[in-house]
């Protein structure tokens, strides 16, 4: 395996500390770089037992393929790869290197409660997102270690295609407002939010005026009856993300179809002959996860519909059309570890998925939605276009984009 200059740069600021984390952007191989970290020690002579803890079955299976380079050292070290949950019975006393992959993850109880357990252990992280929505990521730092190298853009550009945008729009202007309000109104979903809220200010946090607390209940609910209705539960969008999906694959293409939810997922796959759903819950009947995403890294299944699982970990790189009918902001809050604000991280994270050089292909494209069916996630749709442009994609307006800004604009 031939390794880049910054794999071997990210590998040797680990190796030179016992605490640390590298921060890279998506498919950089962050697993190859935590390999030939283990691998540099090991050939100074050392005797290890390594754990490896990682969020998906995808990215243990990348970790065991990444641990190949180690090979001609497999009599001086033992390696364990597991989700936190499958790490009983292992003896974190003797634990030599902790490998947390995605360690933005750390600060969950049960990872923290695995890192704190490894009292001998060197501790190396891996993330492309360090921050985190609950602005938990100084804990990150204190059970880790702070960030030892960072890993840009620029480095990995030669190993990414350039991306092209197209926006779509599915439904009539303000066609779910009335839906969604009816909705909230049945289920009474601001007043459930405001009794929970209320009790978590007053038992978790400093006190917030009621006006403000009331004011994230609306959003709150309005975000998620928008989610379910006008987004994952729209027969009209997922009619038109099927009809983008099956129209590629039927031209040859590699298509990935990122969903909100499982439901979702089920509507857009039974419109499309052939194409797969992959999710966290899979059923023996629905086939094995690993089995449908081997068929369509080689090839055999054109169209893979994926849940937030394929946020992190999922290495497609024979992907290049990718449709985000999941919708939403795409975006995030919080700040890194420069005090900077990531808000591309999200949709960062989903489009490298299609992104990376393999076999010729030359470029990607990404469809997603101009959601103005409700304010809401018209404003999220308007997000994702800022972010898209930030990260350098072209982006191509649909034509009620281009209307509706003039209006704004007036």
């Amino acid at each position: 395996m031939i390794l880049r200059p910054y794999q071997v740069k990210a590998a040797a600021k680990l190796t030179s500390c016992s605490r640390g984390i590298v921060v890279a952007p998506a498919r950089s191989g962050k697993t190859i770089i935590m390999a030939e970290a283990i691998r540099q020690r090991l050939e100074h002579g050392w005797c290890l037992n390594i754990l490896w803890i990682a969020n998906t079955t995808e990215q243990i299976d990348q970790a065991k393929a990444a641990l190949q380079i180690l090979k001609p050292y497999r009599d001086q070290f033992r390696c364990w790869v597991r989700c936190p949950a499958g790490t009983a019975g292992i003896l974190f006393r003797n634990v030599d290197i902790l490998i947390i992959d995605e360690c933005h993850h750390a600060a969950a109880p049960s990872w923290t409660e695995i890192i704190q357990a490894c009292t001998g252990a060197d501790k190396w992280g891996t993330t492309a997102t360090d921050h985190r929505e609950d602005e938990q990521w100084p804990a990150v730092e204190e059970l880790i270690g702070p960030v030892v190298c960072r890993i840009t853009h620029e480095e990995v550009g030669e190993h990414r295609v350039e991306a092209e945008v197209r926006f779509t729009i599915s439904n009539p202007e303000r066609a779910f407002v009335e839906a969604v309000e009816n909705h909230m109104a049945e289920t009474e979903a601001v007043e459930r939010l405001w009794q929970k809220k209320k009790w978590l200010c007053q038992r978790l946090y400093d006190p917030e005026p009621e006006d403000k607390i009331r004011e994230e209940c609306l959003r709150r609910a309005t975000q998620q009856a928008v989610m379910s209705l006008a987004i994952a539960g729209n027969e009209d969008r997922n009619t038109l993300a099927a009809e983008i999906c099956r129209d590629h694959a039927a031209k040859g293409d590699s298509v990935l179809c990122l969903v909100f939810s499982i439901e979702q997922g089920r509507a857009i796959a039974s419109k499309i002959d052939g194409a797969k759903l992959v999710h966290s819950k899979m059923k023996a009947s629905e086939g094995k996860r690993s089995d449908l995403i081997e068929q369509f890294r080689a090839g055999i299944l054109k169209c893979l519909i994926a849940t937030s699982l394929a946020d992190e970990g999922l290495d497609v790189p024979c992907a290049n059309v990718l449709v985000y009918a999941c919708g939403g902001r795409g975006i995030s809050k919080a700040e890194d570890t420069n005090g900077k604000r990531r808000q591309t991280a999200r949709i960062e994270q989903r489009s490298s998925r299609v992104l990376t050089a393999s076999n010729g292909k030359e470029s990607a494209l990404i469809y997603d939605f101009f959601d103005w069916q409700h304010p809401f996630s018209e404003g999220a749709s308007w997000t994702r276009f800022s972010g898209y442009r930030k990260l350098g994609y072209r982006v191509a307006k649909c034509e009620g984009m281009q209307r509706n800004r003039a209006e704004v604009a007036k």
